[in-house]
């Protein structure tokens, strides 16, 4: 995704980092359930969980601002606080 990135506009470069970081989440298998044993869930399964949802987030996030026009990977909701400082 960095090289194609390059090469495409910085909005769709951002659409692709945020299908990266969606399919990371769910390859990291957040949308499954845990099975419970009979000593639950290990840390490991919860760390992983807890990871897989964070990128799945920052995934969401990162569409939603390539969708708005956004080109920076570290702030893809800026446009919104433009908004509200110009209002």
């Amino acid at each position: 995704a960095m090289l194609v990135a390059r090469v495409l506009p910085a909005a769709a470069g951002l659409a692709l980092w945020g299908v990266l970081a969606l399919a990371a989440g769910v390859f990291t298998g957040v949308l499954d359930r845990i099975d419970a044993s009979d000593a639950g869930p290990s840390w490991r399964d919860r760390i992983t969980k807890s990871a897989g949802l964070v990128a799945i987030v920052y995934g969401a996030t990162l569409l939603v601002g390539a969708a708005a026009g956004a080109n920076d990977p570290l702030r893809p909701l800026a446009f919104l606080a433009a908004r509200a400082g110009g209002a």
